[in-house]
């Protein structure tokens, strides 16, 4: 990860440069991405090579989605209005993956 010289081109802030993309870090615009995926197009979950898959991460029943989630993170970063508003949405993506009252057990259930 390096940070280049050059400037956003919607609020001038330092542009950020990883392997595959380069991003402001002042508001989070993706400037550039490699949309090549260099990773392995199989990948094995279990000892042995031969029972590959091409999916993601196995579900689990140890969750009430079984796995399949997205969740906002955290960033010690944020300042003011920016962390507000960060707290909310993720407030409001937890509230949207619970559907009903049996979910929302579930969920209070395995933590």
């Amino acid at each position: 990860m390096s940070t280049v010289d050059t400037a956003c081109p919607e609020c001038e802030g330092r542009l950020r440069t990883t392997d595959c993309e380069t991003v402001c870090t002042e508001c989070g615009l993706v400037v550039a991405e490699d949309a090549i995926d260099r990773g392995p197009e199989w990948r094995s979950f279990a000892d042995e090579e031969t029972e590959r898959e091409r999916t993601g991460a196995p579900l689990t029943r140890s969750r009430h989605d079984r796995g399949l989630s997205t969740e906002i993170g955290r960033s010690t970063r944020l300042k003011g209005r920016k962390r507000r508003q960060m707290a909310r949405l993720r407030r409001q993506h937890n509230r949207t993956k619970i559907g009903s009252k049996a979910e929302r057990n579930k969920v209070y259930g395995f933590t």
